[in-house]
């Protein structure tokens, strides 16, 4: 009986997944109803599913976490449900003039401890810990010393503010989340369930899987691909981590470095377009620019950190003296591209309407309905010549009708194929039905977390503007980094780590952007006005974009920090490796990256600002800057460096890195002293080799050559 009521529980909980995505998918065609019901009804659904998909199993009463879980929904539905069904009356009061009714107070209340509950069980106590301290300031200001010090808000008040209000709970991060994130995130799911997630690990295998040091590489390259979609660091080691780690460790890595260049590459996905993490959403807010901005200030950067990834592994590989690997069942690309390289089409339409300036959930729905259809057609298991055929008559069809242009009719004549298909063919339609009703139901899984982490970062921002408290942070912080800009960035860059290790990115870029950013502002416009002779109008979208992006980009790398590296210990559990040597792995290949955000604050051409010729320059000597960065981290460029040789290429590299012809010129002369003398060395140790003496034969390393297996 009680595995009948588990099962039974767990169907519920499925169901209330698919809703959502009924919900979303619905509201994506139709149009949104007004913010006062849509951002409820979407928190609605994300906590009911974080409630129903909690497993009881291990429980000590299973059947009174049952009774709580009830409960809980119960009382989420009344909070959430006042909301929706009086949205004209709460719009129409007069915010901290009409007093609470009873039935406000309590659901305010109830709605917070609600959000913290489930900020507890999905994102950890750390998040609640932060989200109680900021609500407990609002009453504890008159008490603060100093700078921290307000008048202090009644408990009714707090609540009004954050339940009855767009400043609290239902403010940007949950208002981005419902518009366009979870759009995005069904996207995703749907391609991965449709086989993307095979499809782009073969593809980087076909790609990379021949080269020296190729499994390490087909990791860096198929989690770039999958970063694309996903978006988050754990999710992209679970579903590439568990072909390339194995793949890695036969090929000659230790487990533990081989876990660590997975968590590594896989950390890229939350700044790597065009979906990138839920963070990048809430930044297009913040700002108010567009999303297609976003993803164009974001490609470069993006590039360098899989460079950087790129050149780690490639030199531990000719280190280590691995060889390239030859097999047989080794996919090709041409192979790979005839049987799922349909689902690049899907990407491509997504950036077409984002290019042609369509929103991002009108651009992220028909992707989805295009990516539907696509599987339905094009699927190797279905795929039926006559119904391509189909297609171009289809398309003139439908390009004959008034009103329809080229790009609608094209819509209509997949639509047209897709529909005659699931028609015909029985087993099309059951398949159909599992891929969706997979991506449906992880979705809503996959988007709990996220927006409860908004939740309460709306809920912090909400005390920060009803307290002040964001101006007076951006004055303490400029004190703390007594007028120098690179003191300022590094305390910064340590906060939004530090935050990061307990939250998500999105959780952790809302609190800081929102504290932070206007004292980075403040000393980016002046520096960006005497070294690029900017005028202060110019200057200032410019070093907002950057100090935002400095911030997403800093608190996304928590995920491979020590000592809570969530990536890191991912990957450990695939490679079954320790969790705390595979975490410090991941910190050392990425140290290079650690450097980027710092480059593209000195150096917004990264940004894409600046005109098109410094961008190039700026990119191609920033290039050669990580890369000499990892051999000065690796310590080997056609031999093992010396101490003096691994500090001459650290100068160059941080010459190359920071934008400037000057500091250009000297990173270059450093560079080719660097190639100098490590070929000078290498040429004579490979004649040293050469010559036949006493230990010729007998199977000893020349000195400088490379050892057996990668080091620790």
């Amino acid at each position: 009986m009680g595995n009948l009521l588990r099962f039974d529980f767990r169907i519920v909980a499925l169901l209330l997944a698919f809703a959502m995505s009924a919900y979303h998918l619905t509201v994506g065609y139709l149009g949104e109803p007004i913010a006062e019901i849509h951002r409820p009804i979407h928190v609605l659904f994300a906590l009911l599913v974080l409630f129903w998909c909690t497993d009881r199993s291990g429980a000590k009463h299973p059947r009174l976490q049952l009774a709580i879980d009830a409960a809980l929904s119960a009382v989420l539905v009344g909070a959430c449900g006042y909301l929706i069904l009086n949205a004209e009356q709460i719009g129409q009061r007069m915010i901290y003039v009409t007093p609470l009714t009873p039935a406000e107070m309590i659901f305010g209340c109830a709605m917070i401890l609600l959000v913290l509950e489930a900020a507890r069980r999905s994102v950890g106590i750390v998040l609640v810990i932060v989200g109680v301290f900021f609500l407990t300031y609002t009453v504890t200001g008159p008490y603060m010393p100093g700078p921290f010090w307000h008048n202090g808000y009644s408990i009714e008040q707090t609540v009004e503010h954050m339940y009855l209000t767009p400043s609290g709970i239902w403010t940007t991060p949950v208002a981005v989340t419902a518009s366009f994130v979870f759009l995005f995130v069904l996207f995703g799911s749907l391609l991965l369930s449709s086989g993307a997630g095979d499809f782009f690990t073969d593809l980087a295998q076909a790609l990379t899987g021949r080269q020296v040091g190729g499994p390490a590489k087909t990791a860096v390259v198929s989690s770039a691909f999958m970063g694309m979609l996903s978006g988050s660091s754990a999710a992209n080691v679970v579903t590439t981590g568990s072909f390339t780690i194995p793949a890695m460790i036969k090929a000659g890595y230790r487990d533990h470095f081989a876990a660590g260049v997975e968590a590594c590459a896989s950390s890229g996905g939350q700044i790597t377009p065009p979906i990138l993490g839920s963070a990048a959403f809430i930044m297009m807010e913040f700002i108010g620019i567009s999303y297609l901005e976003v993803i164009g200030i974001s490609i470069i950067p993006a590039l360098l950190y899989f460079i950087a990834c790129f050149g780690m592994v490639d030199l531990e590989a000719r280190r280590a003296g691995l060889k390239p690997q030859f097999l047989a069942d080794m996919p090709r690309l041409w192979d790979v591209l005839k049987k799922r390289g349909y689902l690049l089409l899907a990407i491509i339409a997504l950036l077409y309407y984002l290019f042609e300036g369509y929103t991002p959930s009108t651009a992220a729905f028909w992707s989805i309905i295009y990516l539907a259809c696509l599987v339905v057609i094009f699927d190797l298991e279905a795929r039926r010549s006559w119904i391509l055929a189909l297609l171009p008559v289809a398309w003139v069809g439908w390009f004959l009708v008034p009103g329809f242009g080229v790009v609608p009719a094209l819509s209509g004549a997949l639509i047209t194929g897709a529909l005659v298909m699931l028609v015909i063919d029985g087993g099309v339609r059951v398949r159909f039905a599992r891929i969706v009703w997979e991506a449906a139901v992880e979705a809503p899984k996959l988007i709990a977390p996220v927006t409860v982490a908004c939740a309460v970062g709306g809920m912090i921002v909400g005390v920060i503007s009803l307290t002040g408290l964001g101006e007076r942070m951006s004055t303490i912080v400029l004190e703390l980094g007594g007028g120098y800009l690179f003191l300022t960035l590094f305390l910064t860059m340590v906060m939004a780590v530090f935050l990061g290790m307990g939250m998500p990115t999105s959780g952790a870029y809302v609190v800081l952007a929102t504290l932070l950013v206007p004292a980075l502002v403040t000393m980016l416009v002046p520096h960006y006005q005497e070294s690029f002779s900017l005028s202060a109008e110019a200057a200032g979208p410019i070093a907002l974009v950057a100090a935002h992006m400095f911030i997403i980009f800093c608190a996304s790398k928590s995920s491979i920090t020590p000592p809570v590296a969530i990536a890191s210990y991912a990957a450990a559990a695939v490679a079954n490796s320790d969790p705390w040597k595979t975490s410090v792995t991941a910190f050392r290949i990425g140290l290079p990256i650690f450097i980027i955000p710092y480059m593209f604050i000195y150096g917004p051409q990264l940004l894409g600002y600046l005109g098109a010729t410094q961008i190039a320059l700026s990119f191609v000597t920033a290039t050669l800057g990580v890369l000499v960065l990892s051999v000065t981290c690796i310590g080997w460029l056609f031999v093992p460096l010396t101490i003096a040789e691994r500090i001459l290429s650290g100068l160059s590299a941080l010459f190359l890195m920071f934008a400037g012809w000057r500091t250009d010129l000297i990173g270059l002369a450093l560079l080719a002293l660097l190639l100098a003398s490590a070929y000078w060395r290498y040429t004579r140790q490979r004649d040293r080799a050469a010559t036949p003496g006493p230990a010729a034969g007998n199977g000893a390393v020349p000195p400088g050559f490379p050892a057996a297996h990668p080091r620790d």
